[in-house]
Formats: structure tokens, C-alpha cells, sequence
């Protein structure tokens, strides 16, 4: 009975002590890591709807944000969305204006694999869909994408 209650308490004693720093590392860290995924989110909408300082979250929708000017006046919309890609799921951020002409487009994280698929997020492929709206149409229907 001996052989088996010794090493089940210090199998207990470490496992006891691993949950216990596992639980203070997070308790340490859940904040700067907060902290710095609102800081990635800021600059991404900063960079897909330029001419805005400020955003608020709208009350709506979890995924769009309104983005003001320094005059106050809105600037745009930044949303992110997620869709589907050959690797996995991409989350994208898109900023549009008022008339639904696309401001920028940011793809903050992607499954694809390195080379064709990674080019996805570079900015010289993203840059093409600026300027464009809702009724851009696709290449093979005679549009421009």
C-alpha cells in the first residue's frame, strides 16, 4: 500500500506545484497580453482606414469600428471579417468609407502555406482592392479583380 500512496502524494505535490505557477504566469502576463493585442488591433484599423485617429466600437456589431478624424467627422469603417482560405481560416480587416469604396485591407492572421499562398497578406496584392466597392466585380465576369 506504501508503494503506491508514496508516489501518488508526490505525483500530487508536482502537479500541485506546476498548476500553481502555471496560474501566476497567466495571472502575470493576461494583461500585458491584452494590452498589446488592442495595440496590434489599433494599428491595424489605423492602416485600413488612414485618415482616422480615433475608433469607437460600435454597439452593434463586435467586428466594426468607426473611425473619426481630428475634426471629429467619421473617416470610415474598419470590420474584420473571417473567411475561409485553402489553409484555414483568415481573418481580415477592411476599412471602408461612407460611399463603400474599400479605404484598405489588412489580413491580420492566415493559415497558408509559405510562398503562393503567404502572398495573400503582402501588400502589393492588397493594394488592389483600394478604391474599389461593392459593385467591383471579378475578371472573369469582365470587372477588375
Amino acid at each position: 500500500m506504501r508503494d503506491t500512496i508514496v508516489p501518488a502524494l508526490k505525483l500530487f505535490v508536482v502537479a500541485l506545484v506546476a498548476a500553481l505557477l502555471l496560474g501566476v504566469v497567466h495571472y502575470v502576463t493576461r494583461d500585458p497580453i491584452a494590452r498589446y493585442a488592442e495595440e496590434k488591433a489599433r494599428a491595424a484599423r489605423l492602416a485600413v482606414v488612414p485618415d482616422a485617429v480615433s475608433f469607437q466600437a460600435s454597439s452593434e456589431d463586435e467586428a466594426l469600428y468607426l473611425g473619426y478624424d481630428a475634426s471629429g467627422a467619421l473617416a470610415g469603417y474598419a470590420l474584420t471579417v473571417k473567411a475561409k482560405g485553402y489553409g484555414g481560416a483568415m481573418t481580415v480587416m477592411v476599412g471602408l468609407s461612407e460611399d463603400g469604396k474599400i479605404l484598405g485591407v489588412r489580413v491580420n492572421a492566415h493559415n497558408e502555406t509559405e510562398g503562393l499562398g503567404s502572398r495573400c497578406a503582402g501588400e502589393g496584392w492588397l493594394s488592389r482592392f483600394v478604391g474599389l466597392s461593392g459593385s467591383a466585380r471579378l475578371r472573369a465576369d469582365g470587372g477588375q479583380v
